[in-house]
């Protein structure tokens, strides 16, 4: 086996520069304040290190960094010609921007991960400071958080296979990344519901599974596609914005996930009533969406939409058509009785409303003199027609598939 290559350098606080080139014949490199000091044979407790840089060409190497405060972060990359595979890359408790780096697995507990360029089969995040609240948990303590709380994530222009995350976290930021499945965990064995602040992925982002079991307090998707995105049993939203973004599938969504509502989370309520074949919640997702979108129109286009909403709720309510018809029925005998009113003629009620109902239910039997009359009904029987057929093709909207 050909040995791993490493250049670490160090940048100093009077500038000066530390630099050294090692070969790793082992099949594991520790990285903490000893392998430091003994590697570049001084102590940095006058002249501290502000900027550790490691460019790394490794060969089937594990990379394991614990008990390293020399620095708040080390910056991790690669040769521009020389591959650099790592078969378990652990840090913990030491920020890391990894950049340039083919890892098999990846695990990460520090308060801010940069990780760019890079091919990772098995990423998880939190996972080790989840374990151990795991065994506070058996050992009895009770109503503790089992995620880790850390400030940052950073991903770009990878490729992960698997990312799992067991942690309370500020900022998530995703761009330029291909992800076959992303899972947010709330941590296992605790009540308390671990939360991720803000989540952005953007920029030409495939992600094919997405699970949440978390609070996520604002989501935003810009340019990117989801073909699953599944909500877990414990899973809270508060503000999910989309842009020039397709989520293909949803599951488990509904009204009890959402803080607050836009058309983006009724979609995702949508596609997830589809999936399960609710066609209740569907329907009121579908009239919530259609609602939104008529909101943005102006002019005839906004009245149309009132309209179409008072009769038949956009087809996704059709028993308001009995509401519409009793209105249409009232209103045109009001007519009637407002015009016999003006001419200081009786007034027949039951009558008037004998006509009404008849003209709208087409009723052809009933002989009318009064000419005004005869229009009056004829108009009402001719939008009983048109509101017949949107009532029809409202049950069929509401009801098909």
């Amino acid at each position: 086996m050909e040995d791993s290559i490493i250049k670490i350098k160090l940048v100093l606080e009077d500038k000066s520069e530390k630099q050294t080139d090692i070969s790793v014949h082992s099949s594991c490199l520790n990285i903490n304040d000893d392998f430091v000091e003994q590697l570049f044979g001084m102590k940095f407790t006058d002249n501290k290190i502000i900027n550790c840089n490691i460019v790394l060409a490794a060969n089937n190497l594990a990379v394991n960094i614990e008990n390293y405060s020399l620095t708040e972060v080390i910056n991790i990359s690669g040769f521009f010609n020389s591959p650099s595979k790592v078969s378990t890359f652990k840090s913990r408790g030491t920020n890391v921007h990894i950049v340039n780096q083919e890892i098999n697995i990846l695990q990460l507990d520090c308060q801010k991960i940069l990780l760019a360029e890079s091919c990772v089969k098995q990423f998880d995040i939190g996972l080790f400071e989840h374990n151990m609240a795991l065994r506070k948990v058996s050992e009895g303590k009770k109503d503790i958080s089992t995620t880790y709380k850390m400030k940052e994530v950073d991903i770009r222009d990878c490729t992960i296979t698997k990312l799992r995350t067991f942690i309370e976290c500020n900022y998530i930021n995703i761009q330029e990344s291909i992800l076959e499945t992303i899972s947010f965990y709330t941590g296992f064995g605790s009540s308390l519901l671990a939360t991720i602040k803000k989540m952005k992925i953007w920029n030409n982002v495939d992600i094919k599974t997405c699970e949440v079991s978390c609070k996520i307090e604002e989501v935003t998707i810009e340019d990117s596609i989801v073909t699953t995105m599944i909500a877990k049993e414990r899973s809270i939203f508060g503000k999910i914005e989309t842009n020039n973004t397709q989520v293909m599938n949803a599951h488990g969504f509904n009204k009890s996930k959402f803080s607050e509502f836009n058309m983006e989370m009724w979609q995702l309520i949508s596609k997830s009533a589809e999936s399960s074949n609710n066609s209740s919640l569907r329907a009121e997702a579908n009239y919530q969406i259609t609602k939104n979108m008529y909101k943005e129109e102006k002019g005839i286009n906004k009245i149309i939409g009132v309209l179409f909403d008072f009769c038949t709720g956009y087809g996704y309510k059709p028993l308001r058509i009995i509401k519409t018809f009793i209105v249409l029925t009232i209103s045109s005998g009001a007519i009637s009785v407002a015009r016999l009113l003006v001419m200081g003629k009786s007034i027949n009620y039951l009558k008037i409303l004998q006509l009404s109902v008849a003209a709208i239910a087409g009723q052809q039997g009933l002989e009318l003199k009064d000419g005004f009359q005869f229009w009056i009904y004829n108009i009402e029987y001719c939008i009983g027609v048109i509101l017949f057929a949107m009532f029809v093709n409202a049950l069929y909207v509401r009801y098909n598939g």
